[in-house]
């Protein structure tokens, strides 16, 4: 079962923690020149991090493995066991991926990595800050909002981020990326009637039910069905 599959890789982290990084190497990957990590192995090595003290030489050197394997399967490691520039150095790099190839994240669901920074103001202010730079394409954009969605902003950057999108509500004409923008302000339940109100205003969106029905989301998650109920209605 869950419980048993769980505990079975604690063991097995366990293990692993009391060999040489040779014998991990060896067992856990495949690959000469380039090391790739066992696909059944990638969730105990996961959890081999979680195990391991950050400051010994081991950690260093599984967590450069996992990194150089593939950045995003750090994301699913335990997020206590990094300090904050750690992490800022690892959406850096994630985003940075993301652009180049300009592609979603391929492993892992953006939440994930949100939920890895929910502690980190550092992540969040340099994601909030790259956005309002403008200089990304809908597609990683909306890769920052996946990823900001669960990564519970404080009441300020709240605030940052409503300009934000309702800038880019009346540029956009990209439905599933305006949608994506609306899910960010449901997710933490910001803004009021007023914001609502101008929400319901871009026309050229409403005609989207991607949009429409992430602004449901909000309206409900705000407690303003009864004053938009014709806006429902006429959807």
């Amino acid at each position: 079962g869950f419980v048993n599959a769980l505990f079975q890789e604690h063991i097995a982290a366990n293990k692993l923690s009391k060999m040489y990084f040779e014998e991990i190497v060896s067992l856990c990957t495949v690959g000469n020149s380039i090391k790739k990590i066992k696909t059944k192995w990638i969730q105990t090595i996961s959890s081999l991090i979680s195990v391991l003290n950050p400051k010994s030489e081991l950690f260093e050197k599984i967590f450069n493995l996992i990194e150089n394997d593939n950045i995003e399967l750090l994301f699913q490691t335990e997020s206590s066991k990094y300090e904050d520039d750690l992490k800022l150095s690892l959406i850096k790099k994630l985003i940075n991926k993301c652009s180049l190839q300009n592609t979603r994240t391929q492993i892992i669901y953006e939440d994930t990595i949100g939920y890895f920074i929910q502690t980190s103001n550092a992540c969040k202010n340099y994601l909030l800050e790259i956005l309002a730079k403008r200089q990304l394409t809908d597609r990683i954009k909306v890769v920052c909002c996946k990823i900001i969605r669960n990564s519970l902003l404080n009441f300020e950057q709240q605030k940052k981020y409503t300009e934000f999108a309702l800038e880019e509500l009346h540029l956009t004409e990209n439905s599933y990326y305006a949608g994506n923008l609306v899910q960010v302000l449901s997710s933490h339940k910001a803004g009021d009637d007023k914001l609502v109100e101008r929400l319901v205003s871009f026309e050229k969106l409403n005609k989207y039910h991607e949009y429409r029905d992430n602004l449901y989301d909000l309206i409900m998650e705000l407690n303003l069905v009864d004053k938009f109920y014709f806006y429902a209605l006429n959807g």
